[in-house]
């Protein structure tokens, strides 16, 4: 399963019953990162989703995606038959005619899920609510993990509740990325400068 906002970093969420290689456990702990900055970095509207949940099995992608309207602050994704709409994405509804045994092991797991909130200006939380632990790929976890973002996958545990997702770290990546694309545009028009003037002498 896979979460992706608009203008984020995409994150990825399993709920299985396997083992990945590469999993970092020992950073994380329980309701870790409970701060929210209530000082907002734009002055523009939401947009109109804020979230988008797509389901996948092995690398194909099963049923359509799953789009949270803004005025729905948070999201329920289960492994129930419910159907889906509103706040609640049911994955246990989604049939596959290429299922494979693996596959229909794994969504035995997801029971109750995971829950993902949006807290202040667009930060995104994610509560495991399910039996079994949950795996998580992010930018923003990789960097509080102190490891090169999207190097690790990071397990929570049951009644994990834990931040995924910061706009405030997002915008500032983004503005240093910027700055140094800028300057690196800069010192090669320089470069080039510097050469052209030495051919017409």
């Amino acid at each position: 399963m896979s979460y992706r906002g608009n203008n984020r970093h995409l994150a990825a969420i399993a709920i299985v019953g396997q083992s990945f290689t590469g999993v970092n456990t020992a950073y994380w702990n329980t309701n870790q990162c409970n701060e929210v900055n209530n000082t907002l970095l734009s002055s523009q509207p939401a947009p109109e989703y804020w979230c988008s949940v797509a389901s996948f099995e092995l690398d194909i992608q099963v049923g359509e995606t799953f789009k949270v309207l803004s005025n729905c602050p948070n999201v329920t994704i289960d492994g129930y038959v419910d159907p889906s709409g509103g706040n609640r994405f049911c994955l246990g509804a989604l049939s596959n005619v290429h299922r494979t045994e693996q596959s229909e092991k794994a969504r035995l797991h997801i029971g109750k899920g995971v829950q993902l909130d949006l807290r202040g200006e667009e930060d995104v939380w994610l509560r495991c609510l399910s039996d079994h632990s949950v795996f998580v790929q992010g930018y923003y976890l990789g960097i509080k993990a102190e490891r090169k973002p999207g190097d690790a996958i990071h397990k929570f545990y049951p009644g994990t509740n834990i931040k995924v997702f910061d706009l405030r770290q997002c915008h500032k990546e983004i503005i240093t990325e910027a700055a140094t694309a800028q300057a690196a545009a800069v010192h090669k028009r320089r470069q080039w400068q510097s050469t052209f003037q030495a051919l017409i002498q």
